[in-house]
């Protein structure tokens, strides 16, 4: 069954999401008790927009394992629908659950930062750094976020950027 799950993760990344959610529907079928699954289903609804669908998966994935990668998945999920405080609280669960993990850091290190606190986004991007080992914090000038899909984590010490 975990073949299929990562087989329906592979159909979903080539464009092909009906199909992969109906591989993961059957999985579920066999399985309903396979919290893999579940955080699969959820990931792909996240992906794709339908944030209730997600938070119903995630929310089962959680209820039959609480680990780490079910918290940090649901986070997205708030973060996307810019409800920052309950991200930051799966985040937190998801650092209680793997406190060596860095990804939990950097994510929420980004919903600190959407949500105006930037000294603890400051303080969860060297955080994460200090985890992984690698720096993976990205500093860019407003003009060019607004060109970008990727996250931003801005240090309020920097000087402010030039004018383009």
């Amino acid at each position: 069954l975990d073949a299929m799950i990562t087989r329906a993760v592979a159909l979903h990344n080539s464009g092909l999401t009906g199909k992969a959610l109906a591989e993961i529907d059957t999985v579920v079928a066999k399985d309903p008790q396979r919290a893999r699954a579940f955080r699969a289903r959820g990931e792909i609804f996240r992906q794709t927009g339908k944030a209730e669908a997600a938070f119903a998966a995630l929310n089962e994935a959680i209820r039959l394992e609480p680990d780490a990668n079910g918290y940090e998945s649901r986070g997205n999920v708030f973060n996307n629908t810019r409800k920052y405080d309950r991200a930051i609280e799966d985040y937190d669960q998801a650092i209680r659950l793997n406190p060596d993990g860095s990804r939990g850091y950097f994510a929420r290190a980004v919903a600190r930062r959407r949500s105006g606190d930037i000294e603890g986004a400051i303080a969860d991007a060297a955080e994460r750094i200090t985890h992984s080992g690698t720096a993976k914090l990205v500093v860019r000038p407003p003009a060019t976020r607004a060109r970008t899909m990727m996250p931003m984590v801005f240090c309020a010490s920097l000087p402010p950027w030039p004018s383009e």
